[in-house]
């Protein structure tokens, strides 16, 4: 199996991959969010797979009633490692809100490159790609 995703990847977000490709194809790794709730320091499991240059992985942000998945592809563009991916992003929703399950899964789009953006570097934290609702109908981020 190719070890070709094995190490760091960063995001435009700031967010930071730490991969490792294991036997049949399985990643394993950790994940630390440029944006939300979670501190820089804070890391979170991911678990995947890859198979060729496809590679899908999640993360559950249990203590932040969501999870996140990604699917995309990797390779090489104008001579840099990349990953482009796909995410979508599901979260709990308020009591009262059952019937409106759509609003509780967001989509968006990822690239991770091997170097760190300068969002990680200044350790500055950027407003999520998306809408972050609280049980009392109010925005956070």
């Amino acid at each position: 199996m190719s070890r070709a995703l094995d190490g760091k990847w960063y995001n435009q977000h700031g967010s930071e991959l730490d991969l490792s490709v294991e036997t049949e194809g399985r990643l394993v790794g950790k994940f630390r969010s440029g944006v939300g709730f979670p501190q820089p320091d804070e890391e979170f499991d991911l678990v995947g797979f890859v198979a060729g240059e496809l590679v899908s992985f999640v993360v559950n942000f249990s203590r932040y009633d969501s999870i996140t998945s990604w699917t995309g592809h990797f390779g090489e563009r104008e001579g840099t490692q990349t990953v482009y991916a796909l995410w979508h992003m599901t979260v709990g929703l308020p009591p009262g809100h059952e019937q409106q399950l759509w609003q509780g899964i967001w989509s968006g789009a990822d690239t991770f490159v091997r170097v760190p953006t300068a969002a990680r570097q200044a350790d500055v934290r950027s407003r999520p790609s998306h809408p972050v609702v609280v049980s009392n109908g109010g925005e956070r981020d």
